[in-house]
């Protein structure tokens, strides 16, 4: 069932992504951010090793390579997903 996913850059204050789509079952959040052009820092390519790549959902501080896609749905039940990016 889709859901809604937002995606806000703190920094900005903008909305730099909306959707309603399905993921796909075989990606992590952080590549799926990367696939639809929002810039997530990285430098160990999504092994969660440098923390870097760090999204805030619901409050608390996650790394976003180690988030499913499907996992983030399964979790967070609320019908609109927030994730915010502090930096953009």
């Amino acid at each position: 069932m889709p859901r809604e996913l937002i995606v806000k850059g703190q920094a900005s204050g903008k909305t730099l992504f909306s959707t309603k789509e399905v993921f796909p079952k075989d990606t992590n959040l952080l590549d799926y951010l990367r696939k639809k052009g929002i810039p997530v820092a990285s430098s160990c390519y999504g092994d969660g090793v440098c923390k870097k790549c760090v999204v805030i959902l619901n409050g608390k501080n996650v790394l976003s390579c180690e988030i499913s896609s499907q996992n983030l749905f399964m979790t967070h039940l609320d019908k609109i997903v927030i994730i915010e990016i502090e930096y953009l």
